[in-house]
């Protein structure tokens, strides 16, 4: 469809049948009419005019948009067909202890994992106070504009350290061939891509499990005059021994993973039903998994 005044001109008429394999371009529309309405109409949907909202044109993002967290998922802020403008924000936390900054890397598609879609850009927030992993906060931003533009940033409040990425719309932008592809990827590949997801989950929720009962019972001594030194200690190898484990094996199965966890809890359980103060108790087991609320970055 030949659209814009200069699709009057024979050399580009000819041009474009030659790119189209000799297949004759459609040209019975007033080409300059058929810009000035589709100007209208976008400017249209911009104002804020109710005489104006007798028709919806929406414009929608392409792929899904997000930022990668530990283990290399894919955590979307804003999904596929998302009406814009739009904004989105999300809480993320540290993986490591007095760690002092973090790698925002943002991405576009649908798969689970990162590695199977495309990075739009990255940038890196510095300055963080140097806390114990998950206790830090970090809010995302992510906002498309009016003229899909994206914009991304990242604050850690306590300290006002703050940074931001800014990507346009034809900036590293992917082909609509490609869109489509990564779209039937998707589909195809859903249900290996969830069994992935929740196998690198796990793993992440039982190792931040571990930590939070490292530091409780031997940096900060929650369980202090509550337990005997015996099973202090005990709890404290448990921990050690979990993250031994999961460092030795980086690519064990959703099911061991689970089997390790279950027997994790287990013993954490027996030794907690020893403390006389039920309140305590369930304080202590409900702030060692609130960790799980917030996906590390």
């Amino acid at each position: 469809m030949l659209v814009g005044g200069s699709t009057r001109i024979p050399k580009i008429q000819q041009l474009l049948k030659d790119f189209f394999n000799g297949k004759e371009p459609y040209g019975r529309i007033n080409p300059d009419e058929a810009v000035a309405y589709g100007a209208a109409l976008q400017g249209g949907s911009m104002s804020s005019d109710p005489g104006n909202l007798e028709f919806v044109l929406l414009d929608v993002n392409p792929l899904t948009l997000g930022i990668e967290t530990k283990g290399g998922i894919m955590s979307k802020l804003i999904t596929r067909n998302t009406v814009i403008p739009v904004k989105r924000e999300s809480v993320y936390t540290t993986t490591e202890d007095n760690q002092d900054n973090v790698d925002v890397r943002v991405y576009e598609g649908e798969r689970s994992m990162t590695k199977d879609n495309h990075l739009l850009g990255s940038f890196q927030l510095t300055n963080i106070p140097l806390s114990p992993r998950g206790e830090v906060n970090i809010n995302v931003y992510f906002e498309i504009d009016v003229h899909g533009i994206l914009h991304v940033s990242a604050e850690e409040k306590t300290s006002g350290s703050k940074n931001k990425i800014t990507i346009k719309n034809d900036q590293k932008g992917l082909k609509q061939d490609d869109i489509d592809r990564m779209i039937k990827d998707a589909q195809k590949f859903a249900e290996q891509d969830n069994k992935e997801k929740d196998r690198v989950e796990t793993r992440n929720q039982l190792e931040s499990s571990a930590y939070r009962l490292k530091r409780d019972i031997v940096d900060k001594g929650v369980l202090a005059g509550k337990l005997s030194g015996s099973d202090v200690k005990f709890l404290s190898k448990l921990a050690d021994d979990t993250i031994t484990w999961l460092d030795d094996h980086p690519s064990t199965t959703l099911e061991e993973i689970k089997e390790q966890w279950k027997n994790f809890e287990r013993l954490v359980q027996i030794i907690l039903s020893k403390l006389d103060d039920a309140v305590l108790s369930a304080s202590f087991w409900s702030n060692r998994n609130s960790s799980f609320t917030k996906s590390e970055l």
